[in-house]
């Protein structure tokens, strides 16, 4: 089901007003392919697209058009179970799928390819097998336009790409010290330092240093956060980290992270039931999706003054880092200024 939130005004809208908002219904009648939107991500033309257990479908606001994506020919699997959704800083469109690895969207032919070995050295290839049967769990480009991977069980991919989007190198990014390559990556953000922090589960927060070295040097070192599973990461337009462990939610002020102390990050009150996902609107009010809802409320000037607004008991949320969108089992949810228009969404994104 396909859900659409708007408020009663432009000014409700203006002043950031929560207490009028409504739903609107798109359900799998009018063209959504499957009932489960596990992910969903706005492109730079405005397009909406929505990741389900049986393909992607992209909305316009008025229509929705299903693609579906080939079946792997290395393991024989549908690519078809979407888990990520990213948009690179170029507009490209990449997808994590489950078991079939990535693609990406190619607007010329209107359809999904894979990520193609053709121009990879031998010593490469045996990692790019790797990836395209892997489940992908967490996706980030950097300053540089590398694409970052995240996987369930076969930890960080590091590609470096050419013009069209395709890797000429992979590399594994190991854990430092222990030069561990298979753990599991919840959440992956980059930021403008050059820096991808990495939330794993079992191995605490991890920060990689990007820079134009060869990429074989890099490792994914510890931080002084204390919690071993992180589970959410959201960078905001100030800098701020926002973490979460899948109960509780932390603030690292911008600062703090440039300076490398994540033993400062302090902890929003209250336990919080899965969190899924964690998004600062420019009203400065963070979003928390979770599996039985979503919570709204402003954590700001003081982390300790954060308040809960419960607007859906709909479960499994999946907020979008690039718009107020959230996906459910049930549905998607998008966020709009006014009831007649889709696009111009309340409220307009950080980043």
């Amino acid at each position: 089901m396909l859900l659409l939130l708007s408020v009663a005004s432009q000014k409700s809208c203006a002043q950031g007003n929560l207490d009028e908002l409504r739903f609107e219904h798109v359900t799998i009648t009018e063209g959504l392919s499957h009932s489960d939107a596990i992910t969903v991500a706005e492109d730079k033309e405005g397009f909406v697209w929505v990741g389900t257990n049986k393909g992607l479908n992209r909305y316009d606001g008025y229509e929705l058009k299903t693609y579906f994506l080939p079946v792997n020919p290395l393991n024989g699997l549908s690519g078809n179970r979407i888990r990520m959704l990213h948009v690179g800083a170029n507009g490209r469109l990449w997808v994590g799928t489950q078991n079939t690895g990535v693609s990406c969207y190619d607007a010329g032919t209107d359809k999904f390819v894979g990520l193609s070995a053709k121009n990879l050295l031998p010593m490469y290839r045996q990692l790019s097998r790797q990836l395209s049967q892997t489940e992908v769990t967490a996706l980030t480009s950097d300053a540089q336009g590398n694409l970052w991977v995240g996987t369930r069980n076969t930890g960080l991919f590091h590609l470096t790409l050419d013009k069209h989007d395709q890797p000429i190198a992979i590399h594994k990014i190991p854990l430092a010290k222990q030069q561990k390559l298979d753990y599991e990556v919840a959440s992956l953000v980059a930021d403008p330092a050059g820096k991808v922090w990495v939330g794993t589960v079992g191995s605490g927060l991890r920060v990689v240093q990007v820079s134009r070295t060869v990429s074989t040097a890099l490792a994914a070192q510890a931080t002084a956060f204390s919690a071993a599973t992180v589970r959410q990461l959201h960078l905001d337009q100030q800098g701020d980290l926002w973490v979460s462990t899948g109960q509780q939610v932390f603030w690292v002020a911008s600062q703090d992270r440039q300076n490398g102390q994540l033993g400062a990050a302090q902890s929003l009150p209250g336990i919080f039931q899965d969190v899924q996902t964690l998004y600062l609107d420019s009203f400065r009010r963070l979003w928390v999706g979770t599996n039985y809802g979503c919570i709204c409320g402003k954590p700001r000037p003081s982390p300790a003054t954060i308040s809960r607004f419960s607007f859906t008991k709909q479960p499994g949320f999946c907020l979008s880092q690039a718009n107020p969108m959230a996906s459910t089992p049930s549905g998607f949810i998008r966020f709009s200024r006014t009831k007649t228009r889709f696009c111009g969404s309340l409220p307009r994104p950080e980043g």
